[in-house]
């Protein structure tokens, strides 16, 4: 799987720097969707349970940090620990997360791999993602 960008965030940032195009209005939130298989760029799989929804990331310095690793990739990283509730129904097994630009239906931005899948059935523990550990590569060198 590509982890990263989708098409639609890569042919907007490239139509805005080359082709005088301007970059779609961004929401006050991001939002973290959880998935059973790979979503694509279109954010296929995304759990379908009735107690599921997407959780709302603010966009802000105080949510996200920005760090070079020195050898040409930048990455941005939660700040703060993300954590989804714990399900009252079964979810699956969760294998990837997707960022958004709406809470339901919406436009699929970056896509990326769990470590390892993790299985969320009625009454288990709401998945945490630790801070640090939802990075997403901004820049990769040569």
């Amino acid at each position: 799987m590509a982890t990263g960008a989708t098409r639609y965030v890569r042919e907007q940032f490239l139509d805005a720097l080359f082709r005088g195009g301007s970059w779609p209005a961004l929401p006050g939130n991001l939002y973290l969707s959880l998935h059973t298989a790979d979503p694509g760029d279109a954010g296929a799989n995304e759990v379908g349970a009735s107690d599921y929804a997407r959780l709302a990331l603010p966009r802000t310095t105080a949510d996200w940090t920005r760090s070079d690793d020195g050898l040409g990739m930048t990455w941005v990283e939660n700040a703060s620990d993300i954590t989804f509730p714990s399900p009252v129904a079964d979810w699956g097994t969760v294998t990837h997360v997707a960022l958004w630009d709406a809470a339901t239906g919406g436009t699929c931005l970056w896509t990326g791999a769990l470590a390892a899948p993790v299985t969320l059935n009625a009454g288990s523990a709401g998945l945490q993602i630790p801070a640090g550990q939802l990075r997403l590569p901004v820049r990769g060198a040569g």
